[in-house]
C-alpha cells in the first residue's frame, strides 16, 4: 500500500525520486502515514525505496550499507546486486521460519536429506510452497554513476530489471496510476530536471486515487555524488502548479462538453 516513483532526466544524467509516507506492516497489521520519509539513502549517489511490508527492508538496507562501506564510489550495478542478494536471503529466511522450522528443518536439510525420506506428497507440497512463496516486497534502486543515472527494480523471488531504456519505474498499489500519468505526459529521460520534478509530482498525485496511497509526499534529486531533497516549500509550489493545471483542464473540459450539439 504505497507508491514509489523513480525517473531519469537531464539526458539520463540525473534521477528524481518520489514517494508517499504510507506505512504497512503485516504483523501487527497496521497502516498509517509515518512521520519519516521512506527514502533509504545507501550512499551519496543512491537511494532505495520499497513497497510492501515496511519492516522487511530495514535490515536489508542496513546490511547493504555495511557491505559497500569500504567502496569509495560503488557503481549502481554493484549496489543493486547487493540489494538483490539481501532480498533473496531474507525471502529464504522467511520461508524457513514459515514452512520448515515448525517441522524441524532448514532449507538445506530439506533438499539434502529429507526429500529422500519424507512421503512424496509432503515433499511436493513443501517444494511448491518454497518455489511460489511471495515475499511481498518490491524495490526501486535509483542512483547516479559518474557517467549516467540508473533505475533498477527488484521483485519476488529476487529478479532484477533495469528500467534505463524506459526512463522510469514505479512500485506499490499506485504504480499503474503513476506510470499512466508519465505516459500521458510523454515523459522522456531527455527532459530537464524541472519538468521531471513536476511530472513526477503529478504522477504521485494521480496515484493517490488508488486505495492505500498516502497524501504526504517526499522527493529528492540525485546528481553526481549529491542528493538534494525537495523542501516542503517547494512541494507546496508544485501543488499550486498541479491545482492550476488540473482546474484549467477541468474548466476547458466542461466548456467543451457543454458546447456539444446534442
Amino acid at each position: 500500500m504505497t507508491v514509489c516513483i523513480g525517473v531519469l532526466c537531464e539526458k539520463a544524467r540525473q534521477v528524481v525520486i518520489t514517494a508517499d509516507r504510507m506505512i504497512t506492516a503485516t504483523y501487527p497489521p497496521v497502516q498509517f502515514e509515518h512521520g519519516m520519509p521512506k527514502l533509504e539513502v545507501i550512499c551519496p549517489s543512491c537511494i532505495v525505496m520499497t513497497a510492501g511490508d515496511a519492516l522487511a527492508h530495514a535490515d536489508l538496507c542496513r546490511n547493504v550499507r555495511n557491505r559497500i562501506s569500504d567502496l569509495s564510489r560503488p557503481r549502481m550495478v554493484v549496489i543493486t546486486e547487493e540489494v538483490r542478494k539481501g532480498y533473496v536471503a531474507q525471502r529464504l529466511e522467511a520461508i524457513e521460519q514459515r514452512f520448515l522450522e515448525p517441522r524441524g528443518m532448514t532449507i538445506k536439510e530439506f533438499y539434502d536429506r529429507y526429500v529422500r525420506t519424507l512421503p512424496p506428497d509432503v515433499v511436493v507440497t513443501l517444494d511448491h510452497q518454497i518455489a511460489t512463496y511471495d515475499y511481498g516486497l518490491s524495490i526501486i534502486v535509483a542512483g547516479v554513476d559518474p557517467d549516467e543515472g540508473h533505475i533498477y527494480g527488484i521483485r519476488n523471488p529476487g529478479e532484477t530489471d533495469c528500467y534505463d531504456a524506459l526512463g522510469y519505474h514505479a512500485i506499490g498499489i499506485g504504480a499503474m496510476h503513476a506510470i499512466s500519468s508519465l505516459i500521458a505526459n510523454g515523459f522522456l529521460p531527455l527532459m530537464g530536471v524541472k519538468h521531471a520534478v513536476y511530472f513526477s509530482y503529478e504522477a504521485k498525485k494521480n496515484a493517490e486515487s488508488a486505495p492505500g496511497v498516502g497524501r504526504d509526499t517526499d522527493m529528492a534529486i540525485i546528481r553526481d555524488g549529491d542528493i538534494r531533497n525537495v523542501s516542503p516549500e517547494e512541494i507546496q509550489e508544485l501543488e499550486k502548479i498541479y491545482e492550476t493545471r488540473r482546474v484549467r483542464q477541468t474548466d476547458e473540459f466542461k466548456e467543451a462538453v457543454e458546447a456539444l450539439p446534442f
